[in-house]
């Protein structure tokens, strides 16, 4: 298997685009973001032939601001109660429930008490302030490197589709030992499999819990029209909040979304970034990768190893760079390869920050 980087600027971020060669054809990968992380002209096993693919096409930038700041209307900071349904009472959204292989969601109709180490208005504990940047801050340094801090590099390692309670803990124990931090983007009904004590260490230990979806499929999220699209995005955030806040309290707010296959991979998603954006929410993709979604993914420790340095050297864009990797079931590499990635992120000189 030969794999061909190139980066492309898409929707205001920079992302690496993996051409995958196979010498045997027909693999194909079950995880989700595979479609974007690897070749985008075919569709992952996870897909049904009902499904959407995902485009090839550039999406229209969105506007962004010279300073480095969130754009107007998202928080650039903690919510205060009130606003975004910071606070109130958890209640079940007046859509219909977006699919799920879940029990239904309980809402409690009541105020929610935060758990531990959640600082009000956020998706973070009070140790992740002073390395802190809302999901639209950093599309913005990387699509203008000019806006970027100076004298700086700094490295977001994210997670998609946990938590999980073998390979989240596993990688809060790599985070641990390595000094880092990291920021989980959480399907937020698999909450209730880990527990509030793993989210809480979490929390404490300076990570970030965003958001993923609700739902996470693609047929649901992304079939028809821009509207259609919107309605059922909104739908599946709002549903995706109302399980967060009652697992993790009132208090839980995230501006950061990670739409499922990447913005980069879908079209038409215009009106639903608009949807999103009256929540308070942006969304972030990626520009570097640890390979454990592509159809044939890295072996080893130094495959892993191997594919962020290359990701990160051909995203054009060495100084901020965010990272995918995942933490749900079937990861044992990913977690495996954690320490010597850390390590090595940490020799060159990168700071680990969070996305709110």
């Amino acid at each position: 298997m030969a794999f061909a980087f190139r980066s492309k600027t898409i929707a205001g971020a920079v992302v690496v685009v993996t051409t995958v060669s196979m010498a045997i054809a027909g693999c194909a990968s079950s995880d989700p973001e595979s479609a974007s992380s690897s070749s985008k002209s075919g569709v992952s096993s996870a897909q049904s032939s009902s499904q959407p693919s995902p485009s090839k096409s550039p999406i229209a930038k969105p506007s962004i601001s010279s300073g480095a700041s969130a754009p107007a209307g998202l928080p650039s900071g903690p919510v205060p109660a009130g606003v975004f349904g910071v606070g109130a009472a958890v209640t079940k959204p007046a859509c219909a429930e977006p699919p799920s292989n879940y029990s239904p969601l309980k809402v409690p109709g009541t105020v929610v008490k935060d758990i531990d180490g959640l600082e009000a208005g956020t998706n973070h504990g009070r140790a992740a302030d002073k390395y802190v940047y809302s999901a639209s801050v950093v599309n913005q340094w990387l699509e203008k490197p000019s806006t970027q801090p100076k004298n700086k590099k700094i490295v977001f390692v994210t997670f998609d589709d946990g938590p999980t309670t073998k390979f989240t803990g596993e990688q809060l124990d790599n985070l641990e030992k390595a000094g880092a931090r990291a920021t989980f983007f959480m399907i937020p009904p698999q909450m209730r499999d880990v527990g509030k004590n793993m989210l809480s260490r979490s929390l404490k230990m300076g990570n970030a819990l965003a958001i993923h979806s609700y739902s996470h499929d693609y047929k649901y999220l992304y079939h028809g029209s821009a509207a259609n699209k919107a309605k059922h995005i909104s739908c599946d955030w709002d549903w995706a909040m109302a399980q967060s806040r009652a697992i993790l309290g009132s208090n839980y707010f995230s501006s950061a979304f990670r739409y499922p296959g990447g913005h980069m991979s879908w079209t038409n998603l215009s009106q639903a970034d608009a949807t999103l954006a009256k929540r308070g929410v942006g969304w972030i993709d990626w520009n570097a990768m640890s390979g454990d979604a592509d159809a044939q993914r890295p072996t080893t420790v130094p495959g892993y190893l191997q594919m962020v340095k290359k990701s990160i050297k051909e995203s054009n864009n060495p100084n901020v760079v965010v990272i995918l990797n995942h933490d749900t079931y079937g990861k044992q590499m990913t977690a495996k390869a954690m320490p010597s990635i850390l390590a090595w992120l940490k020799s060159q000189g990168y700071e680990f920050g969070v996305i709110a």
